[in-house]
């Protein structure tokens, strides 16, 4: 790393820059003074450019008047955005009804699925105990994990044909 101390002199132009940057020094003043109420009182500085240069300008307004009925361009407050979202919410249909009962029958039919390949895991296991040994026994673990997964699954897809009430 560079340990070197920072040199905190001003910074000067070049000199082939010079005039942009005392016209940019100028326009800061001429800014500077406009905002300040001290400075203002005194002589009002002229502003500077043409006339299309000041109509094509941004206004410059008070940041306090933002939002008032004196600026009618301005967005309303976010509580006035709220009410409206609201309103136009409940004048909608709710097209989204017949897809979340399809979604939970689905999900209800994958769980049961799950729930017998379980079922027909552990009796598989049962039956092979005696005479199956343990590939009977592996193979009824696996019917029994794909059962369980299966389960999940379907109680996932519940979880979410659900949530999408609130949507």
């Amino acid at each position: 790393m560079n340990d070197q101390v920072r040199d905190s002199r001003t910074f000067e132009p070049p000199p082939w820059e010079r005039e942009q940057f005392d016209e940019l020094r100028r326009q800061r003043e001429l800014e500077q003074a406009q905002r300040d109420p001290v400075a203002r009182e005194g002589a009002a500085p002229q502003p500077q450019g043409t006339e299309s240069e000041r109509a094509a300008a941004p206004p410059r307004g008070d940041p306090a008047q933002v939002g008032t009925p004196a600026n009618p361009g301005t967005p309303p407050a976010p509580t006035e955005v709220d009410l409206m979202m609201m309103r136009l919410s409940d004048q909608e249909p709710d097209v989204s009804a017949p897809l979340r009962l399809a979604g939970l029958v689905l999900a209800g039919i994958v769980a049961v699925v799950g729930l017998a390949t379980v079922i027909a895991g552990v009796g598989g296991m049962v039956l092979q105990a005696g005479r199956g040994g343990p590939m009977g026994t592996a193979a009824g673990f696996a019917v029994v994990a794909f059962g369980t997964l299966l389960m999940a699954g379907g109680g996932w897809l519940m979880i979410l044909a659900l949530r999408q009430r609130g949507a």
